[in-house]
């Protein structure tokens, strides 16, 4: 699911997506934070979203994000950047980053790896 990336400012876990993302696809990354021991308590996300097609309506973005806030408070601070190069996705992730601006975690939405590479790495919350 994610593998561990190593650079010089530190590390973050990276994934890219597959060509086709579901509900159920969702859940189960919710459920891996949430199951997965081990993990450290500032942790790093990149997903690379370039090139995916969306199962699931905007209409249950909200839901998706409750449940991903409650998940994350069990770390300490959460980074997550997605790279998306569709504008219909980008305003997905929009949304997404609206709805989780609180608390320890936070999501924002790249248009190429490099920026989301340099958000990741920064003390920038």
């Amino acid at each position: 699911m994610f593998r561990l990336k190593e650079n010089s400012y530190g590390s973050y876990y990276f994934r890219k997506l597959k060509p086709v993302i579901s509900m159920e696809d969702m859940l189960d990354t919710l459920n891996y934070f949430k199951n997965t021991e081990g993990l450290p308590s500032k942790l790093n996300i990149l997903e690379d979203a370039r090139d995916v097609k969306v199962k699931f309506s905007i209409k249950e973005i909200p839901d998706i994000m409750r449940e991903a806030v409650l998940i994350m408070k069990k770390y300490e601070v959460v980074k997550h950047a997605i790279v998306y190069n569709s504008a219909i996705y980008t305003a997905y992730g929009l949304l997404a980053e609206k709805l989780v601006s609180r608390g320890n975690y936070y999501l924002r939405v790249y248009s190429s790896m490099e920026a989301a590479e340099e958000w990741i790495k920064s003390d920038i919350l």
